[in-house]
């Protein structure tokens, strides 16, 4: 059953907002501008379905923050979706273009720079990167490894974070 009234307007006042920005160094250059429209909208069809499912799951009780450009949502229905994602003890964050979900804030903090080359693989693949995750977990499967854990996009994320 979906809250309404003051419940709906109570999701929405715990907001959190922790956006940071970085200022190019030479304003008169518009690349780096140019470069970072261009990587949000690379990206968006991804940004857009986590948008989606982040903001619906705010209505019971999910919170969200902005930090590094990139949207972050945690608990209510997203603790209970990433708590039964199919890896050992399900996931602890997921990434979906800039959007990543996290069970807890702390969750997120933990798992910051593993999910921000999600993002990252996110620019380069746009919306090929779904598919791509597919494949290359297929690949690891049939190779004999883990699913996850042989997926070349996890080991890339794996061996910047440590």
């Amino acid at each position: 059953m979906l809250p309404h009234g003051a419940n709906a307007i109570q999701s929405l006042q715990r907001l959190q907002f922790n956006w940071q920005f970085s200022v190019p160094k030479d304003e008169s250059d518009p690349m780096p501008v140019l470069r970072s429209t261009f990587a949000y909208l690379w990206a968006s069809p991804n940004t857009l379905l986590g948008l989606l499912l982040g903001g619906v799951s705010m209505l019971f009780g999910t919170r969200i923050q902005f930090v590094e450009g990139v949207i972050e949502f945690h608990g209510g229905p997203i603790t209970w979706i990433l708590a039964r994602m199919p890896i050992d003890g399900g996931a602890m964050a997921m990434t979906i273009g800039h959007v990543v979900w996290g069970r807890t804030p702390a969750a997120l903090e933990i798992t910051r720079v593993h999910e921000r080359v999600h993002v990252r693989q996110y620019v380069t693949w746009g919306p090929l990167f779904l598919p791509a995750y597919a494949i290359a977990s297929l690949a690891a499967w049939w190779r004999g490894e883990s699913a996850y854990r042989g997926n070349c996009f996890e080991r890339e994320a794996y061996d910047v974070s440590g």
